[in-house]
């Protein structure tokens, strides 16, 4: 019974099948890699600002939509009509 046990854990991780997980893997990661750098949105946030009024002026209370990613950084206010910055 042991010796079943020990032929059957022996052949689970052999050298070929390492090679080619090892091979897949790193494909994998040259290519999400790939893709990291040609995207440039990566992360895709609405955020609160606000800024205390000086004087008799209010708070400026406003949210923003912000794009960030490894080539660029855009804000825009969700209360203006151009969505350009």
């Amino acid at each position: 019974m042991i010796r079943a046990l020990e032929r059957v854990t022996m052949n689970v991780c052999t050298v070929y099948k390492l090679t080619v997980c090892s091979f897949m893997m790193g494909c994998v990661s040259v290519g999400l890699l790939a893709l990291a750098v040609s995207t440039d949105s990566w992360l895709l946030t609405r955020e609160f600002f606000q800024t205390p009024g000086v004087g008799n002026q209010s708070d400026y209370k406003t949210w923003f939509r912000v794009w960030t990613g490894l080539w660029r950084f855009c804000m825009v206010d969700e209360n203006s009509e151009c969505h350009v910055v």
